[in-house]
């Protein structure tokens, strides 16, 4: 214990520097995301440019710390001393923790103070980002570390590594079926459990025995391993077991399809590889208190074709509602199909959420909801009034505010009530409006503009169960239509003054 405190103490005087920038800059952050998480529009770069920095300023702190004592290399002075490899690995570690972690605990407890939030239902959010942050960042930082001996070589490395990542991320894009919910989290999930067993083994083997090749080796294994588990999960079966087939007798509702003869294929360009097809389906006879969200698509024809699972990104639906879906088509299978009719079978994937915990509250330019937080009125894209509610860790997964048009106070202009009455329904989930290094949030609720006044209901939606139902389309026969950006243009520029449109 004694060599670990003497080696961070040297290490803390070494990277003095290195620690104060770091801290300059986690003050910035913590600042910039204190703004993110209040009304008022934020420059994009207030948003992304303390990520970078602070990512750098960490890894950069990180290899200087691992190669004082260089693992790689013919310059290992340290070997020489009395230094105890499991001491010297610990002592790393103690760094990063007191002059990486501790600091960023510190800014969310700050952010959380300021924001008048209870810190003890925030706790175990906080530590999960902490440790989220450690396995993205300190994590890849201290193993190429340990694999570089110069500054310059690991630089290199980092850059090989960011082109990986680049890769990885058209390949995820790339990857069928994988985007559908609760299939991508699995292949994450996996993915970081790969990363830091591998990782950290590497690690421990490259202090353990410095000239044996294994350590390199798992280092490696856990980066080459992310994009094989991206490759190789059986992402279909995934969701075949998430989501279970009923019977028609055991649909809680009523589905109609209304295909009306044919399915239209669309395509920007007749060169595209891909199109997707358009399914009309009407949902309707929803039970009281339910919600019904569709997840994801398939389309299969004749039993002799099937296409991907697509995600949905389809409305919400609570008493009835008509759903264009959308699902992919290759363009040689599109070739085989046109020429004559089939029997087309759409399969849907859905959400069935129970609504609950509903509160009637009246919207003003700021207001308070309880369970969800403080939520403002906003016009940050000049097309109305929107909520905001400032969100933490412990706010519900779910979250929903629905507005009926008959009862906006909204008058005149673009905030005009509507012609007709209308629901509008807005659902959210929490977990995406933090930040990386935040406890707060800023979740949007659009459900068209709002005035002060207007009566919002607000609730928390809880998942009841997950299924998967097949749809009869009939004998259709596949059309393509193509869509032109090129007619928006020319109507654009017609509407732009004359003098506008002259030539200087």
């Amino acid at each position: 214990m004694t060599q670990l405190l003497h080696i961070f103490a040297k290490d803390a005087r070494r990277l003095r520097l290195e620690i104060l920038l770091s801290l300059i800059v986690l003050v910035f952050l913590t600042w910039t995301e204190w703004k993110r998480s209040s009304p008022g529009e934020v420059p994009t770069w207030y948003e992304v440019a303390p990520l970078v920095a602070i990512a750098l300023v960490w890894a950069f702190m990180i290899v200087r710390l691992i190669q004082s004592e260089a693992l790689v290399g013919d310059r290992q002075f340290w070997i020489t001393r009395p230094y105890i490899w499991y001491q010297l690995l610990a002592s790393k570690a103690f760094f990063v923790c007191v002059c990486v972690a501790v600091p960023l605990v510190i800014s969310q407890l700050t952010l959380l103070i300021l924001a008048n939030v209870n810190i003890t239902n925030n706790i175990s959010g906080i530590m999960s980002g902490v440790a989220g942050a450690m396995l993205v960042i300190a994590l890849p930082a201290i193993a190429l570390a340990t694999i570089t001996p110069t500054l310059a070589r690991w630089i290199m490395y980092l850059l090989g590594a960011i082109l990986l990542m680049g890769g990885m991320a058209w390949l995820d894009s790339k990857i069928p079926n994988s985007h559908v919910p609760n299939s991508g989290d699995v292949s994450d999930n996996l993915q970081a459990l790969s990363f830091l067993i591998l990782g950290a083994s590497g690690i421990c083997l490259r202090y353990a025995k410095r000239h044996s090749p294994l350590g390199a080796v798992l280092i490696i294994a856990s980066i080459v391993s992310i994009p094989l588990i991206m490759v190789a999960l059986p992402y279909r079966a995934i969701i075949g077991q998430t989501f279970p087939l009923l019977n028609a007798a055991q649909i809680p509702f009523k589905t109609l399809a209304q295909p009306h003869g044919q399915l239209v294929a669309k395509g920007v360009g007749k060169d595209d590889d891909t199109l997707s097809v358009d399914i009309p389906v009407q949902i309707s006879q929803i039970p009281i208190g339910k919600l019904i969200r569709v997840e994801g698509v398939m389309l299969s024809a004749d039993g002799i074709w099937q296409s991907e699972w697509a995600p949905s990104y389809a409305s919400l639906v609570a008493e009835s509602g008509n759903l264009n879906l959308g699902a992919p088509i290759q363009r040689t299978a599109y070739n085989q199909l046109k020429s004559e009719p089939h029997e087309f079978l759409a399969s849907l994937a859905l959400s069935e959420l129970s609504d609950g915990k509903r509160q009637r509250i009246m919207a003003r330019q700021s207001f308070d909801v309880p369970e969800i937080g403080p939520c403002w009125l906003t016009d940050d894209n000049g097309l109305g009034n929107d909520i905001a509610c400032r969100t933490t860790h412990s706010s519900p997964p779910l979250m929903m505010a629905t507005m009926n048009s008959s009862e906006s106070t909204c008058q005149g202009g673009r905030s005009a009530p509507y012609a007709e009455e209308k629901v509008s329904r807005s659902l959210i989930s929490d977990s995406s409006s933090e930040g990386p290094f935040s406890p707060l949030g800023l979740s949007r609720f659009y459900v068209g503009p709002i005035c002060p006044g207007t009566p919002i209901t607000f609730s928390t939606p809880t998942l009841t169960r997950q299924y998967r139902i097949e749809l009869p389309l009939g004998r259709l026969r596949l059309k393509e239509q193509q869509n032109s950006f090129m007619f928006g243009l020319r109507d654009y520029r017609i509407a732009v003054p004359a003098k506008k449109l002259s030539a200087p």
